[in-house]
């Protein structure tokens, strides 16, 4: 996995992937760099879809809470 790469994150934390998550986070991955596909970050992403255990682990590895993506989020 290129951890240097936001889409592995961005996908998993908008698919409930939690495991994946913490072996990125694990593995260093930003977890502020935005997807590059639509601009949206990893957080907001996991927040969209109620992942509250993604968001909990996000928050912990230093997600910045103050980025927004396209819809405000």
């Amino acid at each position: 996995v290129n951890v240097q790469s936001s889409e592995p994150l961005a996908f998993a934390c908008e698919h409930g992937m939690s495991e994946v998550v913490r072996q990125l986070i694990h593995s260093n991955v930003d977890v502020n760099a935005r997807r590059n596909s639509d601009g949206e970050w990893p957080l907001s992403l996991a927040c969209k879809a109620s992942h509250v255990d993604i968001i909990q682990q996000l928050i912990a590895a230093n997600a910045d809470l103050e980025l927004r993506g396209p819809g405000g989020f």
